[in-house]
Order: structure tokens, then sequence, then C-alpha cells
């Protein structure tokens, strides 16, 4: 008995101190908050669910939950749990979004078999897209906007197909998170840096991409946006919210700008690109004129002459006098300045002959925005809105104090012109609390 014993112990003794080894080797030691931003950029690409760690002495849990809720994060991880163990140790369960796992399958096929039906079936169609749009020698922002216009153009905006990416490739719809996971998927499959913004877009939920065209150049894109319906029911296509800088679209888009990348300051850097950008109204509609007669259903450009809805519609008719002939069956105007893109949409299915009349510009409200998105249900999510909404809380408070210490110096010299015993103590006692105030 005692050698059947032995027996055993020397064969157990392998798989007991293989299992070590495994432990060892999962057991990941960071150091910093970089080494532990790039522990997690790592396991998405390998699709690694558990994760097990070891945070040195500099670091503790806050620096995890901050970690977990940062922006980049949302680029891969839909919700965390985490478990301590001893002082500094940490099981985390991750649950990845399709984006993620479709994108690790992509860079690595031997990860494909753990998609799922749809997912793998989606990770196809994102080729199949690819192969179609983008051709060998086109430039980044060519391959960008050539995927941008084919997603827009194909896929509609609709609350009830949710936020996932494997959706809007299968079945065409989906919100902004589908929007931008399918650009972040598409873009990243072509090497193309790519984040998915979130924050707030005209105050509600909201999701987007920054994308890098050159080295160390980055710019928004929000395919939601440039997707809206008409008030008539038509989907536009158009180019208001393609590579914006942080200056422009910060015009109604709020995010935490610590954790991405600045922008260049290159005021409409697609359409000066691209030959779209007009100082004169006869340039513009000399433009216009010709996607008109292509058949285009659509025109954007950017009008730094716009001035303002009357000179934009004196331009029209002007044009239509001088021989002019395009049919606007409508149009949207910068948002609420002087200058910027304007979009025209044109009625040459009708067959009628164009006129010189000009209808009313569309209504802001047409583009869509999320109340109560389900992807508010994360735990990154939630905090992420709270540094934005803490971002916004600083500088409104900072805004009130100041408006009250004006306030307070205003009431300090009418004091002065004040009569009476008490002028001198009142003042003294003023300035003492004001002197608090500052402080």
């Amino acid at each position: 008995m005692a050698g059947h014993i032995k027996i055993y112990l020397l064969l157990l003794i392998p798989f007991l101190l293989f299992g070590q080894s495994v432990q060892a080797e999962t057991l990941h030691t960071v150091h910093d908050m970089d080494e532990l931003n790039q522990l997690f950029e790592d396991s998405a690409n390998r699709m690694q669910s558990t994760i097990s760690v070891r945070l040195a002495k500099s670091l503790n849990g806050q620096d995890l939950r901050r970690v977990l809720s940062n922006s980049l994060c949302f680029n891969h991880i839909r919700g965390y749990s985490y478990n301590k163990h001893g002082r500094n140790d940490y099981s985390l369960l991750l649950k990845y979004m399709d984006s993620t796992r479709m994108l690790a399958a992509f860079r690595n096929p031997e990860l494909e078999s753990r998609l799922s039906a749809d997912e793998a079936q989606a990770l196809e169609v994102a080729r199949k897209r690819i192969k179609r749009c983008v051709n060998k020698g086109m430039s980044d922002l060519e391959a960008v906007k050539a995927l941008h216009d084919d997603l827009v153009s194909r896929v509609h905006y609709d609350k009830e197909s949710g936020p996932e990416c494997t959706t809007m490739m299968l079945k065409n719809s989906g919100v902004c998170d589908a929007y931008a996971r399918c650009m972040y998927l598409m873009l990243n499959m072509l090497n193309i840096p790519c984040h998915i913004m979130v924050g707030r877009g005209r105050g509600e939920a909201h999701a987007w991409n920054l994308v890098e065209l050159e080295p160390g150049k980055w710019y928004h894109i929000d395919a939601t946006w440039n997707d809206p319906v008409s008030e008539k029911g038509d989907q536009m296509l158009r180019h208001t919210y393609f590579c914006l800088s942080d200056a422009e679209i910060s015009k109604d888009h709020k995010w935490n700008r610590k954790q991405f990348p600045g922008t260049p300051k290159t005021e409409a850097f697609y359409f000066q690109k691209y030959g779209l950008y007009f100082d004169s109204y006869e340039d513009f509609w000399s433009e216009a004129q010709k996607s008109y007669e292509k058949g285009d259903s659509s025109y954007c450009a950017y009008l730094k002459c716009y001035g303002s809805k009357s000179k934009f519609t004196k331009s029209f008719q002007s044009y239509c006098k001088s021989g002019g002939r395009i049919g606007v069956l409508g149009w949207s105007a910068p948002r609420g300045k002087r200058k910027g893109p304007v979009v025209l949409s044109f009625n040459n299915k009708s067959g009628k002959h164009p006129s010189s009349d000009i209808p009313d510009p569309e209504s802001d409200d047409i583009l869509p925005t999320e109340k109560e998105p389900s992807w508010l249900e994360s735990d990154i999510w939630k905090g992420i809105a709270d540094s934005i909404d803490m971002d916004a809380m600083v500088k409104q408070g900072s805004r009130m104090l100041l408006k009250g210490i004006n306030e307070a110096e205003k009431a300090a010299a009418d004091f002065e012109k004040a009569e009476g015993g008490l002028q001198e103590k009142g003042k003294a006692v003023f300035e003492g609390l004001l002197k608090r105030v500052r402080e």
C-alpha cells in the first residue's frame, strides 16, 4: 500500500508544479497606470475575460477602478466585476464588446472559434464592406470617408435595435453606439487607429469616434449625426460631423478631454481637403449645380460666407435669376453660426422644373439623441458620466463664484457711498468675508 501511495505522489507532483506555473503566469504584477491600461488592451486582444492582478505598492483599488472607468476602456469593455484577495491582489471578470471580440478574431484567426454565429457572420460582412469600399492606394482619409459613407448610406438609426455592432452589420440598424463600434471595427481592421468616444451630445448620452488620419493628428467623426432623417422622412448623407477639431465638435459634444489626444486646430479640415470650402456664394452654387446635374441626392459644403438665413435665400434667388437651375428639396443651415457646413437635398427625381423658391431650413431636431440608451447601464459609462458632469460642475461653480465676487465688489462700491456711522465698520466686515470667499 505504501508503495502505491509513493507512486501516486510521484505522478501527482508534476501536475501540482504545472498548476503553480500556470497560476504564476496568469498573475500580472503592474507598477503604474500605464501598465494597467496596457494589461487591459492586451487582454482584450486575447479575449481573456478573467485576469488576476497584483498591484504594486504605489497603486490601490481606487486606481484599478479609475482605469476600468476610463473612457478608453469603453473601446473594449461592456461591464466588469472584481474580487479582492489579500492586500493588493484582485481577480477580475470582464465582459467584452462584440466589436472587440470580432477585432481580436480578425487579428488572430485562432480566436474565431470563440465568436458566436452572429459575430462570425458580422465579421465576414465587415471584411466584404472593406474589400468593396477601399481600393489599394487610397489615403487613410479616403478610406475612412469611403467606409463612413457606405455605413451611413446603408444603415438607419433605430433605438429599438440597440447598441451592438453585430446587429448593425447584419440588420443595418442601431443606435449611436452601434455606429461608433462599426467604424471602430472596420478602421482598426485597416490599421487606422480609432477610439470610441463616449460623452454627451446636446446634453444626452452619446457615442462617436476619434480617428488618427496622419501620425499624431486625430479628428472627430460622428457617423450617427451624419445620418439624420429629414423632416420629410428622407435619409440624408452629410459630412457636417466628419473630421472635426476639438473646438468645432465641442459646440454640442462633451467628453473627458484628459483621456484622449487633442486635435489640430484646422478649420473645416475635410471640406478644405475636398474643395468644398467656399468664401463666395457664386462658387458654392456653381458647384452645387454640378452635383445636381450629376443626379446626386444631396450636396454638403462649408460656407464661410453664409452670414444668415436671409443672405442664403437671397443668394439662391439671385443665382436662379442669372440662369441657375437647381431643384432644392430641403437644406440645413450651420449650427446657429454665421459660417459652417450647409447641406442641400435635391428633388431631381420629381421631374418638375426647378424654381427659385427655397424651403425653410431643416430643424436641428432631426438629429437623434438617446435619452435612455441601454448602454447607460454599463458601470464604465457611469464612471465616465460622473467625470464629465464633475468637470461641468467645476466650471459652473467657478463661474458662479466669479459672479458672486463681482456682485460683492459692486455692493462694496455702493456701500462706500452710503451715509451713517456704520459705514467703516460694515466695510471692514465685508472685506473680511470677501477675503475668505476668494481663498
